[in-house]
């Protein structure tokens, strides 16, 4: 039985808006982190860490359509996690 591939489709982006919301969590997490830290060290440490997630969320979400479920929420929180980095910059 061949396989549905707009069932594959539906799936992998699924599996993709999933790992882009975890990662966008991650980065927010971590910039928060930075923020409140007093440790020179684990503020760059948390910092880098969430700037390298803000460069992987842009690198990934450019490959999805932009009507694509959950898209709209991730994007909202990337625009929090853009204002965390760019706090973390002052």
């Amino acid at each position: 039985m061949p396989p549905d591939w707009d069932q594959l489709r539906h799936a992998t982006t699924a599996a993709q808006i999933t790992f882009l919301d975890a990662e966008v969590d991650t980065g927010i997490t971590l910039a928060r982190i930075a923020l409140k830290a007093s440790d020179p060290d684990k503020v760059s440490r948390n910092a880098a860490s969430a700037r390298k997630a803000y460069d992987t969320l842009i690198s990934y979400i450019a490959d999805l359509p932009p009507q694509t479920p959950g898209l709209e929420d991730v994007r909202r929180k990337i625009i929090t996690l853009q204002q965390l980095l760019r706090s973390l910059e002052k």
